[in-house]
Protein backbone atom coordinates (compact mmCIF):
# COMPACT_ATOMS: atom_id res chain seq x y z
CA UNK A 1 0.00 0.00 0.00
CA UNK A 2 2.75 2.46 0.79
CA UNK A 3 4.59 1.46 -2.60
CA UNK A 4 1.10 2.66 -4.21
CA UNK A 5 1.23 6.33 -3.00
CA UNK A 6 4.83 6.58 -3.32
CA UNK A 7 4.26 6.61 -7.32
CA UNK A 8 4.58 9.97 -8.93
CA UNK A 9 1.41 9.35 -11.42
CA UNK A 10 2.22 13.08 -13.09
CA UNK A 11 5.65 11.49 -14.02
CA UNK A 12 4.12 8.73 -15.22
CA UNK A 13 1.32 10.28 -16.97
CA UNK A 14 3.47 12.78 -18.62
CA UNK A 15 6.61 9.77 -19.85
CA UNK A 16 3.34 8.17 -21.35
CA UNK A 17 2.30 10.81 -23.28
CA UNK A 18 5.70 11.77 -24.27
CA UNK A 19 6.06 8.11 -25.75
CA UNK A 20 2.74 8.56 -27.30
CA UNK A 21 4.19 11.70 -29.41
CA UNK A 22 7.08 9.81 -29.67
CA UNK A 23 5.60 6.86 -31.55
CA UNK A 24 3.06 9.02 -33.48
CA UNK A 25 6.65 10.77 -34.83
CA UNK A 26 8.27 8.65 -35.73
CA UNK A 27 10.04 8.28 -32.46
CA UNK A 28 11.50 11.54 -32.38
CA UNK A 29 10.23 14.07 -30.25
CA UNK A 30 9.27 17.67 -31.58
CA UNK A 31 11.54 19.26 -28.67
CA UNK A 32 14.29 17.21 -29.61
CA UNK A 33 13.95 17.88 -33.52
CA UNK A 34 13.94 21.51 -32.15
CA UNK A 35 16.92 21.57 -30.35
CA UNK A 36 18.74 19.30 -33.51
CA UNK A 37 17.85 22.71 -35.51
CA UNK A 38 18.70 24.69 -33.34
CA UNK A 39 22.55 22.97 -33.07
CA UNK A 40 22.44 23.83 -36.44
CA UNK A 41 21.82 26.63 -36.94
CA UNK A 42 24.29 27.11 -34.43
CA UNK A 43 27.46 25.51 -35.85
CA UNK A 44 25.73 26.91 -39.16
CA UNK A 45 26.18 30.41 -37.36
CA UNK A 46 29.83 29.46 -36.28
CA UNK A 47 30.90 27.99 -39.45
CA UNK A 48 29.57 31.65 -41.19
CA UNK A 49 31.69 33.73 -38.68
CA UNK A 50 34.79 31.61 -38.98
CA UNK A 51 34.34 31.99 -42.96
CA UNK A 52 33.66 35.51 -42.91
CA UNK A 53 36.42 36.59 -40.66
CA UNK A 54 39.17 34.50 -42.87
CA UNK A 55 37.59 36.36 -46.08
CA UNK A 56 37.72 39.69 -44.43
CA UNK A 57 41.11 38.76 -43.48
CA UNK A 58 41.63 37.73 -47.24
CA UNK A 59 40.03 40.90 -47.95
CA UNK A 60 42.23 43.28 -46.10
CA UNK A 61 45.48 41.71 -46.67
CA UNK A 62 44.77 42.29 -51.05
CA UNK A 63 43.59 45.60 -49.64
CA UNK A 64 47.02 46.41 -48.06
CA UNK A 65 49.01 44.96 -51.09
CA UNK A 66 47.06 46.52 -53.25
CA UNK A 67 47.56 49.52 -51.31
CA UNK A 68 51.35 49.01 -51.08
CA UNK A 69 51.65 48.52 -54.76
CA UNK A 70 49.69 51.73 -55.49
CA UNK A 71 51.91 53.62 -53.07
CA UNK A 72 55.31 52.08 -54.60
CA UNK A 73 53.86 53.27 -57.94
CA UNK A 74 53.20 56.59 -57.09
CA UNK A 75 56.60 57.29 -54.91
CA UNK A 76 58.36 54.92 -57.86
CA UNK A 77 59.62 58.53 -59.34
CA UNK A 78 60.38 60.25 -56.28
CA UNK A 79 62.27 57.13 -55.18
CA UNK A 80 64.65 57.08 -58.49
CA UNK A 81 65.17 60.70 -58.17
CA UNK A 82 65.73 60.08 -54.04
CA UNK A 83 68.69 57.07 -55.43
CA UNK A 84 70.10 59.24 -58.17
CA UNK A 85 70.64 62.61 -56.03
CA UNK A 86 72.18 60.39 -53.05
CA UNK A 87 74.31 58.71 -56.46
CA UNK A 88 75.28 62.59 -56.92
CA UNK A 89 76.09 63.76 -53.64
CA UNK A 90 78.03 60.02 -52.63
CA UNK A 91 80.18 60.58 -56.05
CA UNK A 92 80.42 64.63 -55.12
CA UNK A 93 82.04 63.52 -51.62
CA UNK A 94 84.42 60.66 -53.15
CA UNK A 95 85.67 63.55 -55.89
CA UNK A 96 86.04 66.01 -52.53
CA UNK A 97 88.02 63.63 -51.10
CA UNK A 98 89.92 62.64 -54.03
CA UNK A 99 90.52 66.26 -54.23
CA UNK A 100 91.77 66.46 -50.63
CA UNK A 101 94.34 63.52 -50.89
CA UNK A 102 95.51 64.63 -53.81
CA UNK A 103 95.97 68.08 -52.21
CA UNK A 104 97.92 66.99 -49.13
CA UNK A 105 100.24 64.95 -51.31
CA UNK A 106 101.25 67.28 -52.97
CA UNK A 107 102.22 69.38 -50.20
CA UNK A 108 103.34 66.79 -48.21
CA UNK A 109 105.78 64.44 -50.29
CA UNK A 110 108.00 67.04 -51.34
CA UNK A 111 108.96 67.56 -47.61
CA UNK A 112 108.90 63.85 -47.36
CA UNK A 113 111.75 63.23 -50.54
CA UNK A 114 113.88 66.27 -48.52
CA UNK A 115 113.94 65.11 -45.01
CA UNK A 116 112.78 60.87 -45.49
CA UNK A 117 114.55 59.89 -48.62
CA UNK A 118 117.91 59.10 -47.80
CA UNK A 119 116.74 57.37 -45.17
CA UNK A 120 114.56 55.48 -47.06
CA UNK A 121 117.06 55.00 -49.56
CA UNK A 122 119.52 53.35 -46.74
CA UNK A 123 116.79 51.07 -45.83
CA UNK A 124 116.76 49.50 -49.28
CA UNK A 125 120.29 49.49 -49.65
CA UNK A 126 119.94 46.67 -46.92
CA UNK A 127 117.76 44.84 -49.19
CA UNK A 128 120.03 45.56 -51.94
CA UNK A 129 123.23 44.34 -50.23
CA UNK A 130 121.10 41.10 -48.86
CA UNK A 131 120.33 40.13 -52.21
CA UNK A 132 123.71 40.62 -53.49
CA UNK A 133 125.18 38.05 -50.92
CA UNK A 134 127.70 35.64 -52.90
CA UNK A 135 128.53 37.76 -55.96
CA UNK A 136 131.70 38.70 -56.64
CA UNK A 137 130.92 42.28 -57.29
CA UNK A 138 128.45 44.90 -56.68
CA UNK A 139 128.15 48.21 -57.67
CA UNK A 140 125.36 50.97 -55.92
CA UNK A 141 124.76 54.34 -57.54
CA UNK A 142 123.22 56.83 -55.40
CA UNK A 143 122.42 60.81 -56.38
CA UNK A 144 125.31 62.98 -55.93
CA UNK A 145 124.02 65.05 -52.86
CA UNK A 146 123.29 61.48 -51.41
CA UNK A 147 126.98 60.24 -52.29
CA UNK A 148 128.28 61.46 -49.18
CA UNK A 149 125.90 60.90 -46.48
CA UNK A 150 124.89 57.34 -47.88
CA UNK A 151 128.63 55.82 -48.31
CA UNK A 152 129.63 55.06 -44.60
CA UNK A 153 125.80 53.40 -44.13
CA UNK A 154 126.48 51.74 -47.56
CA UNK A 155 129.62 50.20 -46.20
CA UNK A 156 128.56 49.47 -42.33
CA UNK A 157 125.67 47.52 -43.86
CA UNK A 158 127.90 45.75 -46.39
CA UNK A 159 129.74 44.58 -43.51
CA UNK A 160 127.57 43.49 -41.02
CA UNK A 161 125.68 41.56 -43.65
CA UNK A 162 128.92 39.92 -44.48
CA UNK A 163 129.16 40.81 -48.12
CA UNK A 164 132.49 39.38 -49.95
CA UNK A 165 131.54 41.04 -53.05
CA UNK A 166 133.57 44.15 -53.95
CA UNK A 167 131.62 46.98 -53.49
CA UNK A 168 131.71 49.88 -55.67
CA UNK A 169 129.75 53.14 -54.32
CA UNK A 170 129.39 56.07 -56.96
CA UNK A 171 127.44 59.10 -57.75
CA UNK A 172 124.89 58.71 -60.91
CA UNK A 173 123.74 62.64 -61.54
CA UNK A 174 120.65 60.77 -63.02
CA UNK A 175 119.30 59.81 -59.82
CA UNK A 176 117.12 61.85 -57.72
CA UNK A 177 117.65 62.22 -53.99
CA UNK A 178 115.88 58.98 -52.72
CA UNK A 179 116.89 56.86 -55.40
CA UNK A 180 119.16 54.38 -55.61
CA UNK A 181 120.05 51.89 -58.29
CA UNK A 182 122.23 48.33 -57.65
CA UNK A 183 124.08 45.74 -60.02
CA UNK A 184 125.82 42.50 -59.07
CA UNK A 185 126.81 39.71 -61.13
CA UNK A 186 123.24 38.02 -61.67
CA UNK A 187 120.66 41.01 -60.49
CA UNK A 188 119.59 44.48 -60.56
CA UNK A 189 117.57 46.55 -57.81
CA UNK A 190 116.61 49.93 -58.49
CA UNK A 191 114.70 52.17 -56.23
CA UNK A 192 113.02 56.13 -55.75
CA UNK A 193 111.24 57.49 -53.31
CA UNK A 194 110.82 60.45 -55.76
CA UNK A 195 109.38 58.44 -58.25
CA UNK A 196 107.10 56.47 -55.73
CA UNK A 197 105.42 60.00 -54.96
CA UNK A 198 105.09 60.72 -58.44
CA UNK A 199 103.40 57.67 -59.38
CA UNK A 200 101.02 57.95 -56.44
CA UNK A 201 100.14 61.84 -57.62
CA UNK A 202 99.31 60.80 -61.14
CA UNK A 203 97.14 58.18 -60.24
CA UNK A 204 95.45 60.56 -58.06
CA UNK A 205 95.31 62.90 -61.09
CA UNK A 206 94.24 60.48 -63.63
CA UNK A 207 91.11 59.35 -60.56
CA UNK A 208 90.28 63.12 -60.32
CA UNK A 209 90.18 63.23 -63.65
CA UNK A 210 88.19 60.14 -64.63
CA UNK A 211 85.85 60.86 -61.46
CA UNK A 212 84.88 64.67 -62.79
CA UNK A 213 81.37 65.23 -63.70
CA UNK A 214 81.30 65.86 -67.26
CA UNK A 215 79.93 69.53 -68.32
Amino acid sequence: MGALFQRDFDAELAEEQRAAVRAAHGGILPEEVEAAIEAARAEARAEGLAQGRAEGRAEAEAARAAADSAALQALGPQLTDIAEAAGAHRAALERQLLGYVQTICTRVFPELIEHRAEARAAARIRRAITLALGSGQLRIAVAPGSLAALTPSIRAVAEAEGLTARLEIEADPALRPGAISARWDDGVFDYSFDAICEQILASLRQITEKEAPRG
